[in-house]
């Protein structure tokens, strides 16, 4: 339910901004990558924070936000935050996919088959960290400013402030990423944030 929900109104009122996004980050990505001495870190991290702006997107964007505080309880926790978390992984998947394929009819042997999966690693690590981020910064980010609205707190610096502990996170799970194989870790932490995500909801609620 809330995949399909947040599927067709991402799309529906962003479908321009998002191809243009997409063409000029793949583009980005394939010129970290093919200038590849020292800047592959610059493209892990660029990775990790698309997935975070991607993913508080399709979970406080307002027109997203206002419907889904409708429609979320306890009985459907679990189902929120799969559902955001895979259309998360689905859309940064595009992302990676058209920059692999790229690569490969340019002939640029950028990356390969265990970079794909590694990439899929990083995501979920991001994810960890943003299933948490979410349970205390999770006002609505607005994208038209209704008159009564200029001013708010959480508007525009309010929202800035809300990203820096993502963009912080983002770049100590990079640093980690880059040097240490910690697949299985973060694999674990992305479950156990999804248990903690589940039980403080159902405990507490998600929205003030």
């Amino acid at each position: 339910m809330f995949f399909k929900d947040t599927f067709k109104k991402y799309f529906d009122e962003k479908l321009i901004f998002i191809i243009f996004t997409i063409l000029a980050m793949v583009y980005l990505s394939l010129k970290l990558l093919i200038n590849r001495g020292g800047l592959i870190f610059l493209f892990y991290f660029f990775i990790s924070l698309l997935t975070s702006l991607i993913f508080r997107e399709a979970c406080l964007s307002d027109e997203i936000y206002f419907e889904d505080k409708k429609k979320l309880n306890k009985n459907n926790i679990l189902s929120y935050i799969l559902s955001k978390n895979l259309f998360t992984i689905f859309l940064t998947g595009v992302l990676v996919i058209l920059v692999f394929l790229l690569s490969f009819l340019l002939k640029y042997k950028l990356v390969g088959i265990k970079d794909f999966f590694d990439i899929i690693i990083l995501i979920l690590a991001t994810l960890a960290s943003e299933n948490i981020v979410l349970l205390f910064y999770n006002k609505p980010i607005f994208t038209e400013y209704p008159k009564s609205m200029i001013g708010d707190k959480y508007i525009g610096k309010g929202y800035i402030k809300s990203f820096f502990p993502s963009f912080f996170i983002d770049l100590l799970i990079t640093l980690v990423f880059e040097r240490l194989s910690l697949i299985y870790l973060f694999i674990f932490c992305y479950l156990i944030s999804t248990i903690i995500f589940y039980i403080r909801v159902k405990n507490r609620g998600l929205y003030d």
